[in-house]
């Protein structure tokens, strides 16, 4: 993942020491959120200091801006969905849910049906609950993120086939191949569409494909997508 460089001057207060000095934050842990400015500042401050984990650094920025913003502001969902994707990145999917769900129903409460973000806090929690195995919930929840994307955002767009592909998981899950199949193929267009043939996305949906076939005992298509996936990460 990319890194962001956050400069210790921006830090109010901070010592003439440490002004020169960069500090790396991964870009990519924080879900919608863009680490940059004083949250990135406070984030990393946080986690060094204070805390002993970046979740745990999370939390106490939350605490501090739903004292400031309220307990029902769109931006407070934006820190909620950072501690939940987060704590699903830590493979601690019981703890997800909580911060995941409160962000999905502070956004249904501000934006529209067919907003994409609303699609985006479905997808999120889907995919949670997924994890859980709590199969019945995360299916309706994942095929509404699929259908408010795809109304938002056209049935081409790049983003619809993390949908596609979060259903082709969902599927396989429950042992339904078929459909499994269904979607990974359309996901699988859309992101050599738009990304090319080699793409880490590729990769992802060729793999889970793979195993569709696997399961299913149909050993020599499952080696043939194995063997793609291989071909891409040799290169």
């Amino acid at each position: 993942m990319p890194q962001l460089l956050i400069k210790a001057n921006q830090l109010r207060g901070c010592s003439g020491a440490l002004e020169a000095s960069n500090f790396p934050l991964d870009e990519g842990d924080y879900g919608s959120l863009k680490c940059t400015g004083p949250f990135a500042s406070l984030l990393w401050f946080y986690s060094l200091t204070m805390v002993s984990t970046e979740t745990e650094a999370l939390k106490r920025l939350l605490a501090e801006q739903e004292s400031a913003l309220g307990s029902n502001s769109l931006q407070l969902a934006e820190y909620l969905t950072a501690i939940g994707l987060k704590l699903y990145q830590n493979s601690e999917f019981v703890e997800a849910e909580a911060p995941l769900r409160r962000a999905l129903k502070i956004t249904e409460a501000h934006l529209a049906v067919d907003h994409a973000d609303l699609g985006s806090a479905c997808a999120n929690l889907g995919m949670v609950l997924l994890a859980q195995g709590q199969y019945h919930e995360a299916e309706s929840l994942l095929k509404k993120a699929l259908s408010i994307q795809e109304k938002a955002l056209g049935v081409e767009h790049l983003s619809v086939a993390a949908g596609l592909n979060h259903l082709g998981e969902m599927y396989r899950a429950l042992c339904k191949y078929e459909l499994a199949e269904s979607f990974f193929k359309r996901a699988l267009e859309l992101r050599k569409r738009h990304l090319g043939e080699t793409s880490l996305e590729v990769v992802e949906v060729l793999n889970n494909w793979g195993l569709v076939h696997f399961e299913q005992g149909r050993n020599a298509e499952a080696e043939k997508m194995f063997r793609k996936v291989l071909k891409i990460q040799e290169k």
